[in-house]
């Protein structure tokens, strides 16, 4: 199985018509917000989400499948939900049901961004 990731960072963009545009690597279009109240909110959360999933992604190979550490605030069934959630944004980001952290991102790969 080969997981591939989104490449590089995006970014925002506000055009002169009060729209927002969601850029990739080199300036690359990917998406335009039309201008609504919410439009930069949901422009910056577009542009966000290739970063939230690699770090979701990370977060899922350095816990591998043992449980979130104890940290006296959670209980055993909240800190399996939190890893759960994260799973579910990375198979989903990824468009991969079967991701499963064994398979990995490359960690070198992905610090280097």
């Amino acid at each position: 199985m080969e997981i591939t990731t989104v490449p590089g960072r995006w970014k925002t963009v506000l055009l002169n018509d009060g729209s927002w545009e969601i850029q990739g690597p080199y300036s690359t279009k990917l998406a335009t917000v039309e201008k609504d109240l919410y439009a930069e909110s949901y422009a910056r959360l577009f542009a966000t989400s290739s970063y939230a999933s690699d770090a979701l992604a990370l977060l899922l190979i350095v816990i591998g499948d043992e449980y979130l550490p104890d940290n006296g605030h959670y209980s055993e069934e909240d800190r399996t939900s939190i890893k759960d959630m994260a799973l579910t944004a990375v198979k989903a980001a990824m468009g991969n049901d079967q991701w499963n952290w064994r398979f990995g991102l490359w960690l070198e790969e992905l610090s280097a961004r």
